[in-house]
């Protein structure tokens, strides 16, 4: 199942969520299909990726790293 399905009823809904999702510490713990949609956007960009802290040129992304990010956000210093 992916987001779309899950909020099909909803498309305001699912087109919220899913930008804030993308935002680091905003989604606390995450569900396994949130996880692959944020896996997938971080794949398509080098902006997100370096917003989420991984290297623009990443290209394996750790499900534990993302899960720590979506729950605390990045620490700045």
């Amino acid at each position: 199942m992916m987001l779309e399905e899950l909020y099909k009823g909803d498309p305001e809904l699912l087109a919220m969520y899913k930008a804030n999702l993308l935002v680091p510490g905003w989604a606390g713990e995450i569900t396994t299909y949130e996880l692959a949609y944020i896996k997938s956007e971080l794949k398509k960009s080098a902006r997100l990726r370096r917003m989420w802290g991984f290297r623009p040129s990443s290209k394996r992304f750790s499900g534990k790293r993302i899960r720590d990010i979506a729950i605390n956000g990045l620490k700045r210093t």
